[in-house]
């Protein structure tokens, strides 16, 4: 058997600490950072090389979850 918190002991931590944050002015700090007109996370891409092609034929693709 773990020692791990309850899912209500877990609940009530993350309401305190959403509360504490949104006193703080980091809350303040991190609305004008999300609001500079930028996206969240740049698209990154990977070189794929055709199978099929012995020419070095290649697209990019989207990593997803990186």
């Amino acid at each position: 058997m773990t020692n791990a918190p309850s899912h209500e002991s877990l609940k009530e931590q993350y309401e305190l600490s959403c509360a504490e944050w949104r006193d703080s002015e980091d809350a303040e700090l991190w609305d004008s950072t999300v609001g500079d007109g930028l996206e969240d996370e740049p698209e990154r891409l990977y070189r794929v090389y055709a199978k099929n092609d012995g020419g070095g034929a290649s697209r990019r693709r989207r990593i997803m979850g990186s």
